[in-house]
């Protein structure tokens, strides 16, 4: 099993409990900004304190899955490369928006995907800046940022923390919660409210709702294989 990163050691069993909310998501992706917006419907709708994170995460095999989603020729390699560039430079921009804030960096992450996904906008450099424009970002920090050694570093990083947590597809989510620092759930494509809600339900641990998911009689559409432990 995997502990989270900073773990820490509970000896109080009265503590408050914390869930923590790890989603890897292509910045340019369709079912990733479907995922983000399942996640901030939960957390919007949830009393107990949760902690969040929206990490850019891409490789070979995820570039792939893009293009079979999107119908492109897999083996076009400047179709690859193109897909490649622009999710890398989405991620520094993502990460550039984010040292200006987290709410902001997450809806700068969200407008870029609305403008890509909702309103067919291409992909370019100037919809990057443009994007920074509507969420009201300083435009001038933001391009220096994006282009900087700090933010190509951070995005380094998330592939790090997306190595040591086993992921290989997106959207992937993994959860934790504070009554089992070495209990963590990884879920693959299979991301919604109702999911969350059943796995962070307050009245059990992480752990023991996640049991409870593959015992109860009612169908489910989730299948075993989208729901494993790290």
């Amino acid at each position: 099993m995997l502990a989270k990163p900073n773990d820490t050691t509970h000896s109080n069993s009265n503590f408050k409990r914390i869930i923590e909310i790890y989603l890897f998501v292509n910045p340019i992706g369709s079912k990733c900004y479907t995922s983000e917006k399942e996640v901030l419907s939960f957390v919007e709708g949830l009393e107990q304190k949760v902690h969040f994170r929206f990490i850019p995460f891409h490789n070979f095999q995820t570039v792939t899955k893009y293009m079979q989603f999107h119908n492109l020729p897999e083996k076009n390699l400047a179709f690859r490369n193109q897909i490649c560039t622009s999710t890398y430079q989405a991620s520094l921009a993502y990460k550039a928006a984010l040292m200006q804030g987290k709410k902001k960096g997450r809806a700068y992450l969200m407008q870029l995907q609305s403008e890509l996904i909702e309103d067919n906008s291409l992909f370019s450099e100037n919809l990057l800046i443009q994007v920074a424009e509507k969420v009201n970002l300083d435009v001038e920090m933001f391009i220096e940022d994006k282009n900087s050694d700090f933010a190509k570093a951070s995005y380094e990083e998330d592939q790090r923390i997306a190595r040591e947590m086993q992921i290989e597809s997106n959207p992937s989510m993994v959860v934790f919660d504070n009554q089992n620092d070495d209990y963590g759930l990884l879920v693959e494509d299979c991301i919604s409210v109702d999911l969350l809600k059943k796995l962070c339900n307050p009245k059990s641990s992480l752990k023991e709702n996640h049991k409870k998911m593959f015992i109860q009689t009612e169908h489910t559409p989730l299948q075993k294989k989208n729901l494993r432990v790290l």
